[in-house]
């Protein structure tokens, strides 16, 4: 049920604005079957890979922003299923992380974000089927855009 007594859609994307009122805190829901974006995709010239900008709602608190949404990227032609989330730290600047590669059938897509400070992060196409097979392309993440790689 949402603040004003009726159900939610089954399939949303929200974003809630909680309040408290006396003992209950109400909650409002915007849900995504609007024509309202709230990701923004812009396509890399690696096939599949996208830049996902985040729309920020911003107040005097600071900022809200959507980092994932299922119908967005439906909407975009991208079937994916999250499975796995994972963070690392760095302890040194300038670390090497290391090429994440899977063979079919357990290829995975990857949503990269940098939440604090900034990360150079490089993809290269090894598929050998791919227009771009052994193209690359390179992208600063860092926090302040809070802007995030699609890696199919």
């Amino acid at each position: 049920m949402n603040a004003e007594g009726g159900a939610r859609p089954e399939h949303h994307c929200a974003v809630g604005d909680s309040r408290q009122l006396g003992a209950g805190i109400a909650t409002r829901w915007i849900d995504t079957l609007t024509p309202e974006r709230r990701l923004h995709f812009s396509p890399i010239p690696i096939p599949g890979a996208h830049i996902l900008k985040p729309e920020r709602m911003e107040d005097s608190r600071g900022y809200f922003a959507r980092t994932w949404c299922q119908a967005e990227f439906a909407r975009e032609g991208i079937d994916v299923k999250i499975v796995q989330a994972s963070v690392s730290q760095n302890a040194l600047a300038g670390t090497l992380r290391g090429l994440h590669f899977s063979w079919w059938p357990s290829q995975e897509g990857k949503l990269v974000r940098c939440e604090r400070g900034r990360v150079f992060d490089v993809i290269l196409d090894l598929r050998p089927t791919s227009p771009a097979f052994l193209s690359h392309f390179a992208v600063i993440l860092d926090d302040k855009q809070g802007d995030a790689l699609f890696i199919p």
